[in-house]
């Protein structure tokens, strides 16, 4: 017999975990279309197949707002917890009920642990738009070089390039294919590199699989 995690929402999961890319975008429509739309399946699937396995990795690699985000996550969507989640957070409850610690900062590590919060604020505010900026120069129809791109965006957050760099590609990293809508229909193409010229809307979403990133 089958074990059921999820108890009663086993067969939604059982849904979401089965689906493709293209039968949670059809999903997705048919929700929009009903009025059922507060919380999407798209976003669902996304988040359950792509997100929370980041998640999970950072938070393996020692990362304690990982496993907070992901919580907060599966709240905002309306997903159960993943098995690493709960198992996490059943050993931190067991340690302050068994009186093994006095505090939540003894079972995870400081989020931000050497890092002053001014620098912390004016990359966050800074990272993703320049990271944007880099995209819209590579995505061109004549594509912009990257180190020309990468000299063109940095000096206009007072960046180094290296940093940018590293930035840039630790998007693609994360985010190696996009797929757009287009006159032919829904096409994938690698992030960092021309869409297709007859994009009809500018919805993308960068969810589709782990590919290998082209040098």
């Amino acid at each position: 017999m089958k074990k059921k995690p999820f108890g009663h929402l086993q067969d939604a999961m059982d849904e979401i975990e089965a689906w493709s890319a293209d039968e949670a975008y059809q999903q997705d429509e048919k929700w929009k279309k009903d009025g059922n739309a507060e919380i999407w399946p798209l976003h669902q699937w996304g988040i359950w197949h792509n997100w929370l396995p980041k998640l999970q990795k950072e938070w393996v690699a020692g990362d304690s707002k990982a496993l907070m985000k992901a919580i907060a996550c599966c709240g905002q969507y309306g997903l159960p917890l993943p098995h690493w989640c709960t198992a996490a957070m059943q050993t931190a409850v067991k340690k302050l009920d068994s009186l093994e610690v006095r505090t939540w900062s003894e079972i995870f590590p400081e989020p931000y642990k050497g890092r002053r919060l001014h620098d912390l604020k004016r990359e966050a505010s800074t990272k993703i738009p320049a990271v944007k900026e880099v995209l819209d120069l590579r995505e061109r129809a004549e594509p912009v070089g990257i180190e020309d791109a990468l000299s063109q965006v940095a000096p206009r957050y007072a960046i180094s390039m290296e940093k940018l760099r590293e930035w840039y590609y630790e998007f693609l990293k994360d985010y190696p294919v996009t797929t757009v809508v287009t006159e032919s229909g829904r096409v994938k193409y690698q992030t960092g590199t021309p869409p297709p010229n007859d994009t009809k809307s500018p919805y993308t979403f960068r969810w589709e699989d782990d590919s290998e990133l082209k040098k």
